[in-house]
């Protein structure tokens, strides 16, 4: 099953330090926090979380529509996507302004501070012609004010949707959306919810709400990842804790999350269990550790089956894995 895809694409600047940030941030002095952290490696990456999703999703042979705003400088990263098989037909290119920007600072533990232009995420995308034939959009962290138009659509037409606000969450509980469609609405509506451990205490502590109360009151699941702790699958009968999936090598953190995502959608998308989808999400999230950046990793898709028999003693079973086993050629 296709889906639509929404979000950011985004020219990143990764940062790399070395030492940890809470060895130079004081507890009691964050509300006049003034601090430099050494920068120890830069890189130049393409990001943000709707190129990430589609650049994963890509490893996996799935095809994805979508409907994101880009800007007048995006013809190098409408080459690497097309190279990859991800058609960019459907995107909708800001002449005036230039794409979305992300500055990432990571620790040594993977913690993560980012800095981010909207650019072209100022503007609106255009829905695709073909919006209304998929049965899932993935909502994927966006300019608010366009997640909650593509939320308040897709309720209007009755199309199952994930909310992922992720770095937009903030906005969303200061109201900055409700003119639109408000976040309440928008979560209640949601079949899912992805957020990680601190995005989930902040929904609970602004909304006066419990995880187990916000799962049993329309939602079927939310996913709350732990970082390299894995993630807790709630639903309104339980809650399971999915580990993650053992990688060669930690090199990076970024845009594992949102090969997490991609991982799920792809078992979602074929009616799996909620519990499968989530360890297909752990799988890609453990290739994605092992290179810099969020679009570097290449593993087959009979490294991702075997790696998720290795992890959870189950296997991919389509004909992309089979044809992987049959060839008998070798590069010398």
């Amino acid at each position: 099953m296709k889906y639509l895809l929404s979000g950011s694409f985004a020219y990143d600047t990764i940062l790399l330090h070395k030492g940890h940030f809470h060895a130079r941030i004081l507890p009691e002095s964050l509300s006049r926090l003034n601090v430099s952290f050494g920068i120890d490696d830069s890189k130049h990456e393409f990001g943000g979380t709707c190129g990430n999703i589609a650049y994963n999703s890509s490893l996996l042979k799935e095809d994805v529509l979508l409907c994101s705003s880009v800007g007048n400088d995006f013809d190098v990263y409408r080459k690497h996507l097309e190279k990859n098989g991800i058609s960019t037909d459907t995107l909708t290119v800001q002449n005036n302004l230039p794409t979305a920007h992300a500055w990432i600072l990571t620790d040594q533990t993977n913690n993560q501070i980012t800095g981010f232009q909207l650019g072209a995420m100022n503007i609106k995308p255009q829905l695709p012609n073909n919006a209304m034939e998929m049965s899932l959009w993935h909502l994927a962290p966006d300019n608010s004010l366009t997640t909650a138009f593509l939320a308040k659509i897709a309720k209007q037409n009755n199309v199952e949707y994930f909310l992922d606000p992720g770095q937009s969450l903030p906005s969303f509980l200061e109201g900055d959306a409700d003119s639109v469609f408000s976040f309440d609405e928008m979560i209640k509506n949601a079949t899912g919810v992805f957020v990680n451990e601190y995005e989930s205490q902040l929904i609970q502590d602004k909304l006066k709400i419990s995880l187990r109360d916000l799962v049993s009151s329309g939602n079927k699941f939310l996913i709350e990842t732990l970082g390299s702790n894995g993630l807790n699958l709630h639903t309104k009968d339980n809650v399971v804790f999915i580990p993650v999936a053992k990688a060669s090598k930690i090199t990076d953190p970024t845009g594992c999350g949102d090969a997490f995502r991609a991982g799920f959608l792809y078992g979602y998308s074929r009616g799996m269990e909620l519990k499968n989808c989530a360890e297909i999400g752990a799988v890609m999230g453990s290739f994605a550790v092992e290179s810099s950046g969020g679009q570097n990793h290449t593993p087959t898709i009979l490294d991702i089956s075997n790696r998720l028999k290795d992890s959870f003693q189950w296997e991919l079973e389509i004909a992309d894995v089979k044809k992987f086993k049959n060839n008998t050629k070798r590069n010398i």
